[in-house]
């Protein structure tokens, strides 16, 4: 296209630079340890804070894991979690492998949760133990389910990975990705839906 920018950065009208790749885990968590932030504190929950540091470890560690499950870009990834300092790295660490994080609302029933799995084809769900007995396995695409809240020792949690587990696999670099993220609503007549935005 004539007059388009050559270099890999994008200059819209407005005089704003526009990455080729922007991910929105790099520009909430990465940039504010990039510009010596990293030591503030963005979230306290029950209790403890959290710094932007540890914050994007986390999510490092949780997209490595992933990524080590055979997670790729694209794919969708269902978070049932209250809200939690494992959900803003669960949220954030999909987003860091380019996936799309689903918030679902976590009052939904076990009907509403199957549709959710099957109408994303999610292939790894992240689920609090209280909200494990209205997960369906059975014909949805499933093939790993994270737990938030438990070691995962119970004999009713034979084949789940502890969200203790999945981040003890270490930090591998993971390029930035662009995704985007969906929350499923409910309280309507109609089946969940989805919000969609891009990032």
């Amino acid at each position: 296209m004539q007059g388009e920018p050559t270099g890999r950065e994008m200059h819209g009208e407005s005089g704003v630079t526009v990455p080729p790749t922007m991910n929105l885990a790099d520009r909430c968590l990465d940039e504010h340890v990039r510009q010596g932030r990293g030591g503030r504190i963005p979230l306290t929950c029950d209790g403890r804070e959290y710094s932007y540091r540890q914050l994007t470890e986390l999510s490092a560690r949780v997209s490595s894991g992933l990524k080590q499950l055979g997670l790729r870009p694209g794919q969708r990834v269902p978070i049932v979690l209250p809200d939690s300092a494992e959900f803003v790295a669960t949220h954030f660490g999909a987003m860091r492998l380019g996936a799309v994080p689903v918030a679902a609302n976590t009052l939904l029933i076990s009907q509403e949760y199957r549709y959710l799995l099957q109408d994303s084809r999610a292939t790894a769900l992240f689920v609090h133990r209280g909200y494990l007995e209205k997960m369906p396995r059975d014909s949805t695409p499933l093939k790993h389910v994270i737990v938030v809240g438990t070691d995962c020792t119970h004999p009713s949690l034979e084949g789940a990975t502890a969200f203790e587990q999945l981040l003890a696999g270490g930090i591998q670099i993971v390029p930035p990705c662009s995704a985007s993220a969906t929350m499923r609503l409910s309280g309507s007549t109609r089946q969940v839906q989805p919000a969609c935005g891009r990032t």
